[in-house]
């Protein structure tokens, strides 16, 4: 059996804490609510605070860990940056295609309605199961060497170079690595 210890860890809080309520509510259960009731609870709520310790301070790092890649997880394995703008790129098929308001801020222009009819459906599309549309690697590399902008040839080596060789490289590497047998 595989053992979990985030589950135990929760399972052990959630035991611990309502153990604490229930030994805290019984001076409010035996003598209703009053100053002595309220005294009591707070008696027996200090050491029942350093059962509740541990299981708090292991959830306090779970919980860290979890809310510090909230903000980043949206862009997990999509995400590039190249000349302080935000790349965002999209895996369509054995592909990536880069988003085409990404590429077009890099250098210096903006999407048109015009780009569907520029570029074929294999070089520009709507990225299935978005709503963005992009540009495979043909497409982005036919814009890039259209492109005047300074910018426009670094890019086209860094995509190359940084984007779509490790990707190709690592599906290739997936691809010859043997299926786990369970």
């Amino acid at each position: 059996m595989d053992e979990n210890p985030r589950r135990d860890l929760i399972i052990s809080a959630l035991l611990r804490f309502g153990l604490t309520i229930l030994l805290c509510s019984l001076p409010f259960l035996k003598f209703g609510v009053n100053v002595t009731s309220a005294g009591l609870a707070l008696l027996i709520f200090g050491p029942c605070s350093f059962m509740l310790s541990k299981p708090i301070m292991g959830l306090s790092g779970e919980i860290g860990t979890f809310f510090s890649r909230q903000p980043l997880s949206r862009w997990q394995g999509i995400y590039y940056q190249f000349a302080n703008v935000q790349i965002r790129m999209m895996d369509v098929g054995h592909e990536l295609w880069v988003v085409d308001t990404d590429l077009l801020r890099v250098i210096g222009e903006k999407p048109t309605l015009m780009l569907g009819s520029l570029y074929d459906a294999h070089e520009y599309d709507l990225i299935p199961a978005t709503r963005f549309h992009g540009f495979s690697p043909d497409g982005a590399e036919k814009v890039l060497l259209k492109s005047e902008h300074f910018e426009a040839r670094r890019m086209l080596m860094w995509l190359q170079r940084e984007v779509y060789k490790p990707h190709r490289r690592k599906r290739e590497l997936a691809a010859q690595r043997p299926a786990k047998s369970l």
